[in-house]
């Protein structure tokens, strides 16, 4: 009670400022977050956005509603804010990662890289260089050019060998290609063991072990990480794969038709309606060769 107090107290000094000096910018920011740190988001972004242009808090207070309508889903008032703060501050390193970061969400990869590079000069080598380098590299992955993505990605891992995340990310990306798999299940595992309650993960490390042969083992790790992330399409295309590998075609197709139902992306989108599509002349034909 006594923190919910102070914490009232602090929030109405703030006000009382405020009404003084409209243009206090700082004080705008803290209680823009102490509204959001509260649950009334509608109050918290009202505060960002009087933060004036010309402050020097600007980028800041834009950096802060973007994630916050990002957060509510508002996936083009977020970009514009973000935008708005990187233009504001292009050397700064949380506006310019939450850019990359929507740009990234936004398959706008070549564009999300180039903004990340810029910070690397003057940042790569300090505890913020590994961020840096995955997200960059994972932007590279996903544009196609994997040879500067993976390099990347492994500069990350260097730098930051116990973050699950990016050990999952090149982890997977290495199983995905049929390369380096023991590498990989080596850091998949890492990577299970610093959160084991990953969907993603589970699934990454069940990938892992469907390439490297592991069927029985890949199937018990991939129907866990359903469990985990049923509303994951990647998790429920992986899923299907498995079960088609060991003859169960009915399940198989169940899963894939579901992946369809959870908003994929394109390229998923298609790959998966190819598989159905082959799933369905293959039923048709046992069909076929089954009747009298």
């Amino acid at each position: 009670m006594l923190a919910t107090r102070e914490g009232d107290h602090g929030l109405a000094y703030l006000r009382l400022a405020l009404r003084i000096d409209p243009a206090m910018d700082e004080a705008w920011i803290l209680v823009g977050e102490a509204m959001m740190a509260a649950g009334d988001r509608d109050a918290g972004r009202d505060a960002f956005e009087h933060v004036r242009p010309a402050s020097s808090e600007y980028a800041t207070a834009q950096t802060r509603l973007a994630m916050s309508l990002s957060a509510a889903g508002d996936k083009d008032g977020a970009m514009a804010a973000a935008e708005t703060a990187f233009r504001a501050a292009p050397e700064t390193p949380e506006a310019v990662l939450v850019y990359a970061e929507l740009l990234r969400a936004a398959e706008r990869y070549d564009e999300a890289a180039a903004a990340v590079q810029r910070l690397i000069p003057a940042y790569g080598a300090t505890p913020l260089g590994w961020r840096l380098y995955y997200v960059k590299g994972a932007c590279e992955e996903r544009a196609g050019r994997w040879a500067e993505g993976e390099a990347d990605l492994k500069r990350a891992v260097e730098l930051k060998g116990d973050d699950p995340e990016l050990l999952n990310y090149l982890g997977y990306a290495w199983a995905d290609r049929g390369e380096h798999l023991k590498e990989a299940e080596a850091m998949l595992t890492k990577a299970a063991a610093l959160q084991p309650e990953s969907g993603a993960i589970a699934d990454s490390l069940g990938w892992v072990r469907f390439r490297l042969g592991e069927r029985r083992e890949a199937l018990r790790l991939l129907e866990r990480a359903a469990g985990l992330s049923p509303a994951d399409p990647d998790v429920n295309e992986h899923l299907g794969d498995a079960y088609w590998s060991v003859g169960r075609q009915l399940e198989a197709a169940y899963q894939w038709r579901r992946v369809l139902t959870l908003d994929p992306g394109k390229r998923t989108r298609e790959r998966v309606q190819v598989k159905l599509a082959s799933a369905n002349a293959s039923v048709a034909a046992h069909a076929a060769a089954a009747a009298p």
